[in-house]
């Protein structure tokens, strides 16, 4: 297959990446990290296959990185908003 250029649309941008389905939640971790996004990415299990996903974003230039979250727990949902703010967005704080 042809390489193509990679356009870096998101560049300075921030994603949240939650979701059911795994394989779905990295895919579109990596192509917003491709897009040039940093990412939180959560899962409740699977933090050893998370973090290899993250790995792979970071080579794209951006940052990004992994929170254990149960997003049916109110409070954990809090502390993941929190946690991503205060990373990329320190001065709301």
């Amino acid at each position: 297959m042809p390489a193509c250029e990679t356009i870096t649309v998101l560049r300075g941008q921030n994603a949240l990446v939650t979701g059911r389905k795994f394989w779905n939640c990295e895919a579109v971790a990596i192509s917003l990290g491709q897009a040039g996004a940093n990412s939180l990415s959560t899962t409740l299990q699977g933090m050893k296959k998370l973090r290899k996903w993250i790995d792979k974003i970071k080579s794209f230039g951006v940052d990004s990185y992994a929170h254990k979250a149960d997003v049916a727990k109110e409070h954990e949902v809090v502390d993941m908003f929190q946690k991503h703010v205060q990373k990329w967005a320190p001065s709301i704080f």
